[in-house]
């Protein structure tokens, strides 16, 4: 299976960062964009958080099109309580955030 995937997460691999934050997912992870190889046409964004593992996620999808046959902007709008992203500057969902571990 092909995909992309562009991603932020806090990184913490280190015994000292799981006993501040927990193990994955606990700490968080944000996909701003992943296009899965067997539906091009299909993009996706998630948030992954939670003990036990737990996830909120939004699409959008171009019709005949494949996210590759031209230039697409994503972006992640992150405010106090709220996170936000958007396609092509077009909403796509938005996530309440609040600790969860």
């Amino acid at each position: 299976m092909n995909f992309l995937n562009c991603g932020v997460n806090e990184l913490t691999n280190t015994t000292e960062d799981e006993s501040f934050y927990g193990q994955w997912p606990c700490y968080g992870e944000i996909d701003i964009m992943e296009v899965v190889g067997s539906d091009t046409s299909k993009a996706f964004g998630t948030v992954h958080y939670g003990s036990p593992h737990a996830e909120s996620q939004g699409s959008i999808l171009l019709g005949d099109n494949a996210f590759s046959d031209e230039f697409h902007l994503f972006s992640c709008e992150w405010e106090p309580g709220k996170l936000t992203k958007n396609t092509n500057m077009n909403f796509l969902w938005n996530q309440e955030i609040r600790r969860l571990c």
